[in-house]
């Protein structure tokens, strides 16, 4: 999760939440900008490509409203990056169990995330089959001594 986001109030208007943006090249933090209201509550999120279409004195809380896809601080990252691929979102907003914005979390931090749970589950997959490899080469390795040792005993003719 990063605190890096782009939050205005709903009585700013699209000019002042405009002057917000960052300068020179943006990030996914900086693709959508977060309505919220005086106690923080996740209220709109808004694609910074539609602020260009509408008037700048329009106040934020008017601009069409969008259904808000979003998660707590608890969800597991795994839930996180379902939402944002059956969604399509490149920022998923996190909020805390009262509701107010915290942070946020990009589509590429979720499959890093991901990625090193299952390096994690991989590697122990791994040892778990090294594992088992050891103690069948264990097995193996004590019946081929007691055949080499039956096979080095003199034949006797009854």
């Amino acid at each position: 999760m990063s605190r890096e986001f782009i939050a205005v109030r709903q009585d700013m208007t699209v000019a002042e939440a405009i002057e917000r943006l960052p300068a020179g090249e943006g990030t996914a933090h900086s693709a959508v900008i977060y309505v919220v209201d005086g106690q923080r509550c996740l209220l709109n999120v808004v694609p910074v490509r539609e602020l260009l279409d509408v008037e700048r004195a329009l106040p934020m809380k008017l601009m069409p409203k969008a259904h808000v896809f979003s998660v707590t601080v608890d969800t597991e990252p795994e839930t996180v990056a379902r939402i944002a691929r059956r969604y399509h979102l490149l920022v998923v907003p996190v909020l805390d169990r009262g509701g107010r914005l915290v942070g946020s979390i990009t589509a590429h931090q979720v499959i890093h995330i991901l990625r090193a749970r299952q390096n994690r589950g991989r590697a122990a997959w791994r040892r778990a089959v090294q594992t088992r490899l050891s103690r069948l080469n264990d097995r193996w390795s004590q019946r081929v001594a007691r055949w080499m040792t039956i096979l080095r005993r003199p034949f006797r003719r009854p």
